[in-house]
């Protein structure tokens, strides 16, 4: 099963929003917004193909239907577990919507803040729970700077959410 994950930083400063939906600092400091020392706040996304699955139908109902395990942990330099997330996810609709869904991707999204060191790894795997099969994918956390105002650390391809197609499971909308 294909997988790709990254680890997206916005922050390396604590940022808030407030109810005028301005971002501030959430405590007075004169640190750089680009600092890696500090802790990094940012947004972890794994994302499969969904026709990388495996879909039973069940004619008689006319729905079709698959099961996920999502998993994801970033480890320090010393290897050590310092977040982990998991998630079963369960697809279902009626057989008709199954090819849109098909051209879609599975997309996991959680907001992360990691104590600000380098050599922090991203080890990720989706089972396929009805094909018994498992993607798996390890691979280093790069902090660099973001840009001025934006605090984006890394190349962001934005494409409009299809609903028919795309299923997202996430905690806050980037």
């Amino acid at each position: 099963i294909p997988i790709y994950a990254r680890f997206f930083r916005t922050s390396s400063a604590g940022l808030s929003s407030n109810r005028a939906g301005e971002t501030r600092d959430a405590a007075p400091s004169s640190a750089n917004a680009n600092d890696t020392s500090g802790p990094m706040h940012g947004q972890f996304v794994l994302q499969t193909p969904l026709n990388a699955l495996h879909f039973e139908t069940d004619e008689n109902a006319g729905t079709y239907s698959a099961r996920v395990r999502l998993t994801a942990i970033v480890h320090d330099a010393k290897d050590k577990p310092v977040w982990r997330y998991q998630q079963e996810v369960d697809l279902k609709g009626p057989v008709r919507k199954l090819q849109p869904r098909m051209a879609g991707n599975l997309y996991l999204m959680r907001s992360v803040t990691l104590p600000g060191r380098d050599g922090f790894v991203i080890e990720a795997t989706v089972e396929d729970l009805m094909a018994g099969s498992t993607g798996a994918l390890r691979q280093q956390i790069q902090p660099v700077d973001g840009a001025p105002g934006l605090m984006v650390s890394d190349a962001l391809m934005v494409r409009p959410f299809r609903g028919a197609a795309d299923r997202l499971e996430a905690d806050e909308v980037f």
